[in-house]
């Protein structure tokens, strides 16, 4: 999956209403008339949707990506189609990231984005704590798949904490008490598609990764 930064515009929507939130990147104009509409009676009034992202993209504190997502899966499919009824589409990239100008090709990003919603998935976990897709993924960069280890290792502690926690294992040997000390995190664990057992290239151990935050 490759994602670019870019400074797309969204020179292609000629509709005056879509021209006040084409450099927020999404087009919430095109359903929903006014803010007030889909505001909750005590959320402060805004007269505009280009408002809203004053805070919801600039402050991660206040940040609607898990909440959006959610409202509008309650009664769409998760697919093409949904991604550019929100999302402005450039030759088949969206953008995922106004503060940064981030795109992603719209296909990869639907990929990965429906493993968010898949129970069972390190993707799913994240979500259902909290997390939004850049809680890791700062530059998009999945087609560099290795970098993300220090990422992990920010939130999850070093491989020798990770030792540490899971030495009373049910295995016979300790997952994270390995002889490749710097191994990445993502030779087993990937957030977007099924769990590998690395050490199975040699040994018989037979790991396997259960989902521990549900919802």
């Amino acid at each position: 999956m490759r994602f670019t930064k870019t400074l797309s515009t969204a020179a292609f929507i000629t509709i005056s209403v879509f021209s006040a939130f084409a450099d927020s990147g999404f087009q919430c104009a095109s359903c929903h008339e006014k803010p007030s509409d889909v505001l909750q009676s005590k959320h402060i009034q805004v007269q505009d949707f280009h408002s809203c992202f004053s805070c919801h993209i600039e402050d991660k504190e206040f940040k609607l990506s898990n909440t959006l997502h959610s409202a509008h899966f309650t009664h769409m499919d998760i697919d093409n189609a949904a991604c550019v009824s929100c999302h402005i589409e450039e030759n088949g990239a969206i953008r995922v990231d106004t503060k940064n100008n981030f795109t992603a090709d719209t296909e990869s990003a639907l990929t990965a984005f429906k493993s968010f919603y898949q129970t069972g998935t390190l993707a799913n976990s994240h979500k259902n704590a909290g997390l939004s897709c850049d809680a890791c993924h700062k530059a998009y960069d999945y087609d560099e798949a290795d970098s993300m280890s220090s990422k992990c290792v920010n939130c999850h502690g070093s491989y020798e904490e990770l030792a540490k926690i899971t030495e009373d294992t049910e295995y016979d040997a300790n997952p994270h008490k390995s002889h490749y000390p710097t191994l990445a995190c993502t030779k087993c664990h990937s957030a977007h598609s099924q769990f590998q057992d690395f050490c199975s290239k040699c040994h018989q151990w037979n790991y396997s990764w259960k989902q521990k935050v549900n919802k």
